[in-house]
């Protein structure tokens, strides 16, 4: 049986992480094109600051950061702070992390749609959230 180190277990990790950003950003990039224009390493640190911020609440699987950066992508990376009943599911101990997770995802849907609509979009033209899957 292999054994690894301490050493190689943090470098897979690490390794695991960035292609975790990556792909998240890729994805994100696929459905809005603005982040295209912003440097990749910038949205590096964006993506691992924002996940930093998700482990905080409980986040810990794909989804949940996928959810959480999404939402920090479109309203910006202090909304945690920013709107109350953010801050009161997050912080609930009530909700499981899949509660939170789909909370959020429902709760970013509804408000960017709202905002969609009074500016006359069409219901047809507003673009759902995108499906955040493991890996």
């Amino acid at each position: 049986m292999m054994e690894m180190t301490p050493e190689q277990m943090a470098a897979l990790s690490e390794q695991s992480v960035s292609e975790f950003v990556d792909r998240l950003i890729d994805l994100f990039a696929n459905r809005y094109p603005r982040i295209k224009e912003v440097p990749r390493d910038e949205m590096r640190r964006f993506v691992r600051e924002q996940m930093a911020r998700a482990e905080g609440y409980g986040f810990e699987l794909e989804p949940d950061f996928g959810a959480y950066v999404l939402t920090a992508w479109v309203l910006g990376p202090e909304f945690d702070r920013q709107y109350a009943p953010v801050q009161a599911v997050l912080n609930s101990p009530a909700y499981s992390r899949d509660e939170k997770r789909e909370w959020l995802m429902t709760w970013t849907y509804e408000l960017l749609a709202g905002a969609a609509r009074a500016a006359g979009v069409e219901e047809e033209n507003i673009t759902p959230m995108p499906e955040l899957k493991r890996g």
